[in-house]
């Protein structure tokens, strides 16, 4: 046992010995060339390093951009509640079911009204789930600033009008629904919201921790509001109706984790999962009859992209949605491949809006 571990420095020392001897048998030249190949295999695996350090970066930046966007997007909620008298209204209904929280008491307070929003979901006897949430934000601040925003082709008929159901970006647009003009809560300085609109997208299972299901998203008429009606395939008697995009998906979104024992914050961005903010969708939105009497709505200006730019977005678009498809179990970590084409379809979403 000594003698073998005696012998492999010696062993090593020898060759060490023969490299040496062998670097000096080369010619100039071809010593110069072996030190250059060796250098660039060392910048080689450096730079393997540093893009895996770049991409993991980059990705944490998107997520904490998004949760930070998310909680300013809470906040002004929560003031714009606590300014409105008449948001008290909206938890009347809780008030009858919890005889020992008085809504009234706490109207004019955030903090009361956090913990109310907190409690999310009311199951009612037709399974359906009511989220409590305030309705989609409308903003008090100076008007939006409109810049060109570019869209992709749309399949139309011999009358121009858009072809459906048509695939756009993640999402299947179903319907685009109606522009309600009576009523100033169907829409915002940013947001459109007709009744009927209905898309569809692929996404983890809400109660199979192994599958993905379909699930589609409704605007249907509240009356006072808008209704966002959110339902999955695997789950066609338990619809979920918030007052908001945002407050419908969220409890997709906890379910999904919580079934998958993720820890995750649990947010969502009701506009994206809507298709609101997809630039495209949304040009399709305004192009609606009724569009132009809306008087919150900041008109905005689209051009469609470039024939090779549309390319480059429908294709990664199309292998986000089959990668989507294939994975078959939703609670897996997805490969790096994966990660990159998400990463590659949001830079080309970018660049059609520059």
């Amino acid at each position: 046992m000594n003698e073998t571990r005696s012998s492999s420095p010696q062993k090593q020392q020898k060759q060490h010995q023969q490299q040496h001897t062998n670097d000096m048998e080369l010619t100039p030249l071809e010593y110069e060339y072996k030190q250059l190949k060796r250098k660039m295999k060392e910048m080689t695996e450096m730079n393997i390093r540093l893009n895996k350090d770049y991409f993991h970066a980059k990705k944490k930046i998107r997520t904490l951009t998004f949760e930070r966007n998310l909680l300013l997007d809470n906040i002004g909620r929560l003031e714009n509640m606590a300014s409105d008298d008449s948001d008290s209204d909206i938890y009347s209904d809780l008030s009858d079911t919890d005889d020992d929280l008085d809504i009234a008491t706490f109207s004019n307070s955030i903090v009361a009204k956090s913990k109310i929003l907190k409690r999310l979901a009311v199951v009612k006897p037709d399974m359906a789930t009511t989220t409590v949430s305030s309705a989609p934000k409308r903003t008090k601040l100076t008007r939006m600033s409109v810049k060109t925003r570019r869209v992709q082709p749309i399949d139309r008929d011999s009358q121009g009008n858009p072809k459906l159901p048509q695939q756009i970006g993640v999402l299947t647009v179903l319907n685009l629904g109606a522009i309600v003009t009576d009523r100033p809560t169907f829409h915002n300085e940013r947001y459109i919201f007709p009744v009927g609109y209905t898309v569809s997208r692929t996404y983890p299972s809400m109660i199979d921790p192994h599958s993905n299901t379909v699930i589609t998203s409704t605007i249907v008429d509240g009356g006072d509001a808008p209704r966002f009606h959110v339902v999955a395939a695997d789950m066609p008697h338990e619809p979920i109706i918030a007052n908001s995009a945002t407050g419908a998906w969220t409890v997709v979104v906890r379910r999904s984790n919580e079934i998958r024992h993720r820890d995750h914050s649990n947010s969502a961005s009701g506009p994206d999962y809507y298709g609101f903010k997809h630039p495209t969708i949304a040009n399709l939105i305004q192009d609606l009859p009724g569009a132009r009497d809306l008087k919150q709505y900041v008109w905005q200006t689209f051009e469609e992209m470039e024939p090779r730019a549309a390319k480059g977005v429908m294709a990664a678009a199309e292998k986000k949605r089959g990668n989507l498809e294939q994975m078959g179990s939703a609670n897996k970590k997805l490969p790096e491949e994966y990660e990159e084409e998400e990463e590659e379809e949001e830079d080309l979403s970018l660049i059609s809006e520059l």
